[in-house]
């Protein structure tokens, strides 16, 4: 709608996207963590998360999953520490903590769709979300470069579709020549070992020794792996869409699983 022109169509349909975001993202992980805590409390299952202590009666166990949960959904406190991309991890279930930085990333993309609707040239937005995306990673927050370079990719891939130029075989064969070698070198870069522990900076790293040399130590991340990792999502994604592989991830089964 924004590259059609027909902008009247983009506020309602954020509008209804910002409302319905935290009821489709934080009720599953309620209902998962409820029926946890009580598997976990009678024993069924053993505990999700380390650091879990199980309460003397049932009844205090729900006081405190509920107590948890809100340390988990509650905006004032989440917000600050998913904006910079620190993780939060509930007592319940600790994977869970991609949870609130996807929330809050998507109120950064809907944010930055109604802040840009208007601006009349496609490239000119593109460009102002690139600035971002780079701003972003260099404040610290790896969630918000993924989150705008999201958008950059989806950008991309509309325009490839309105142009419909269909380039000579030679072309073709260097394009996916080019995209392909960027998928292996992001796909290696993505197994790049965490660095959040100190001696993950000084002891040897065999075969990432180049990568652990350009990755910024003196910038604001939780983790400074998370800059590589970052940078090697975004390369993998734009890869894929660009290689005929992607048809797998276009398959009925693959469209019905990420709606």
């Amino acid at each position: 709608w924004m590259r059609s022109g027909q902008r009247d169509k983009i506020y309602p349909a954020v509008a209804s996207s910002m409302f319905r975001r935290g009821f489709r993202l934080y009720i599953p992980p309620m209902v998962l963590t409820f029926c946890e805590m009580i598997a976990t409390r009678f024993g069924i299952t053993p505990p999700l998360n380390f650091t879990f202590v199980a309460e003397a009666a049932l009844l205090a166990q729900f006081v405190d999953w509920l107590s948890d949960m809100n340390q988990f959904i509650n905006p004032f406190y989440t917000f600050q520490r998913s904006m910079q991309g620190i993780l939060i991890h509930p007592k319940y279930d600790a994977v869970l903590w991609t949870i609130p930085i996807e929330f809050w990333g998507s109120f950064v993309v809907y944010t930055l769709l109604l802040l840009l609707a208007r601006v009349p040239s496609n490239r000119l937005r593109m460009f102002l979300v690139a600035v971002y995306a780079c701003f972003s990673m260099r404040l610290g927050s790896w969630n918000l470069f993924c989150f705008s370079s999201g958008m950059l990719i989806a950008d991309f891939n509309l325009n490839q579709e309105e142009t419909n130029t269909v380039p000579s075989p030679d072309k073709l064969s260097r394009f996916r020549l080019i995209w392909t070698t960027v998928f292996a070198v992001a796909f290696y870069a993505a197994g790049f070992p965490t660095l959040v522990y100190e001696e993950a900076k000084s002891n040897p790293m065999p075969g990432f020794e180049l990568l652990r040399a350009i990755t910024p130590t003196s910038w604001n991340l939780e983790d400074q792996s998370r800059f590589i990792w970052s940078l090697s999502g975004v390369a993998l994604l734009v890869s894929i869409s660009q290689l005929p592989i992607k048809s797998l991830f276009e398959t009925n089964l693959c469209q019905y699983l990420g709606k």
